[in-house]
């Protein structure tokens, strides 16, 4: 999926297990149980638990169920996300056709939410001077591409318009909901998405997201780039936000516009430093009580002065650590220095003989 966008993982693991179970009470300190995206908050994604697949068996694995079934006239979004399951039930959301599902042990449905609730909207100014809200014009498209979080009560995801949902985990009901491109989050943006898979940690629902302007630069007439990157903790009963954490500073308007030269030629900047959104689903670590992210690159470069020459941030394709009482930054460490990319630009410097937009995807 992350290709389709254009992206290099510097960090990632890629092993999965098998997951079984059988009942749906309460949800229980079940070791098979896989209830959010890296298993654990560790970020490991391995299960010591898992007994009965193994190299020897792998091969014997034959079909159990499928959803939508044979033969069925249903349609189901793309599934770009790893199920979480818990007890033998399975959760995913999908794109394309927006919904999530939560299916029995057996493969058959137990719930449905449509995601076709209200779109997220942007203020607009009138001709008489005033403001009115107004459907988004950008980025229309409603998905879910992360995985779940599934707790004793609730389920968590995110979606690509930028809104947070709580489900009620055992009817499909949503309890909250947090659009992050409209008045009232903190640092509501336009162009904000999820990308990233909830995890719990210290009793908070924390995720990452931000705006993801890669692509609107492509049109002459957008200026380039406002948006930032965000680490945000929720309230699990009420959705309120507890802290937030952006990612850099906050883009300044550029005036004149900054120009910079690649190999497709001069690009003008109107905006910046801008941070795309956090794709990477954070590690946490108990002991230290420390929330551990990626960052993507910059859309938008940050302006030289006579002081510091640099066109980025440190926050730019970095790992970060976070206080997860407060969100309060404890470090940065930037692996990837100088990426400026969006997609007018060249993704290949020809000069430094490096790729573009190699972003910290995945979980450190």
């Amino acid at each position: 999926m992350r290709n389709t966008f254009g992206f290099c993982f510097l960090l990632g693991v890629l092993l999965g297990v098998l997951i079984v179970a059988f009942s749906d009470p309460p949800v229980q300190a079940d070791e098979q149980d896989w209830s959010t995206y890296n298993y654990d908050l560790r970020g490991w994604r391995f299960n010591a638990a898992e007994t009965k697949l193994s190299p020897k068996n792998a091969g014997q694995l034959v079909e159990k169920w499928r959803f939508p079934p044979k033969g069925s006239d249903e349609r189901v979004g793309a599934i770009h996300v790893t199920p979480s399951v818990v007890n033998g039930y399975t959760y995913f959301g999908t794109a394309k056709y927006p919904a999530f599902y939560k299916l029995r042990p057996d493969g058959s449905l137990a719930w449905k939410f449509d995601l076709d609730g209200p779109e997220a909207t942007v203020k607009a100014e009138q001709d008489d001077g005033t403001t009115k809200d107004v459907a988004n014009p950008i980025q229309k498209d409603r998905g879910v591409i992360s995985s779940a979080l599934v707790t004793d009560d609730g389920v968590f995801f995110g979606d690509t318009l930028g809104v947070f949902y709580a489900l009620e985990r055992k009817t499909g009901k949503l309890r909250w909901r947090v659009d992050t491109r409209s008045e009232g989050f903190p640092g509501h943006h336009p162009i904000n998405v999820f990308m990233c898979s909830p995890i719990l940690a210290r009793g908070l629902v924390i995720c990452g997201g931000g705006g993801y302007e890669h692509p609107h630069p492509l049109d002459p007439k957008y200026e380039c780039c406002t948006g930032r990157g965000f680490v945000v903790a929720f309230d699990p009963e009420n959705g309120k936000v507890v802290w937030k954490f952006d990612v850099g500073e906050k883009p300044q308007r550029y005036d004149p516009p900054f120009v910079l030269e690649d190999a497709k030629g001069k690009h003008e900047f109107h905006y910046g430093p801008s941070t795309s959104s956090v794709w990477s689903v954070p590690s946490y670590d108990a002991e230290s009580e420390t929330i551990f992210f990626g960052t993507d690159v910059h859309n938008s470069p940050r302006r030289p002065t006579k002081d510091d020459a640099r066109i980025d941030t440190k926050y730019s394709s970095a790992v970060i650590a976070l206080d997860v009482r407060d969100g309060k930054e404890k470090w940065v460490t930037q692996i990837n220095r100088g990426d400026i990319y969006n997609h007018t630009m060249s993704g290949w410097d020809p000069k430094t003989r490096r790729y573009k937009d190699c972003s910290i995807g995945d979980t450190p």
